[in-house]
């Protein structure tokens, strides 16, 4: 499980909470469906991309795919082709390091922080 923050002027423009909460061992069918047509074939390959991003590659789109997750599961209704949002997105908390297992549903592991 994961909580970010957006900044605050994101917030308020979005309506969305001060913390956002994604657990990406939770993903249903019709979220996996839409993460896939934003280019991450399984949560884990979602993951791994956010991984690499806090290792100095820029991948924006895993970003702009976690954020628009989190965003659903606050009811905050977000159109990813055109959310924007400031970086970084700041992770606050991981409780429990999922599986990795790579099957949808079964992420590695959420990264910490982002510095993109």
């Amino acid at each position: 499980m994961a909580r970010l923050r957006l900044q605050a002027a994101d917030r308020e423009r979005l309506g969305c909470p001060e913390f956002l909460q994604l657990d990406l061992n939770t993903v249903t069918n019709k979220e996996a469906i839409a993460l896939r047509k934003l280019g991450f074939p399984t949560p884990r390959a979602l993951v791994r991309a956010l991984q690499a991003s806090d290792e100095g590659e820029n991948q924006y789109e895993a970003w702009t795919a976690f954020v628009w997750l989190a965003l659903k599961r606050a009811d905050v209704d977000a159109d990813p082709d055109v959310l924007e949002f400031a970086l970084p997105v700041e992770v606050l908390t991981e409780e429990e390091p999922p599986e990795s297992v790579d099957e949808p549903g079964k992420p590695e592991e959420v990264p910490e922080a982002s510095t993109s």
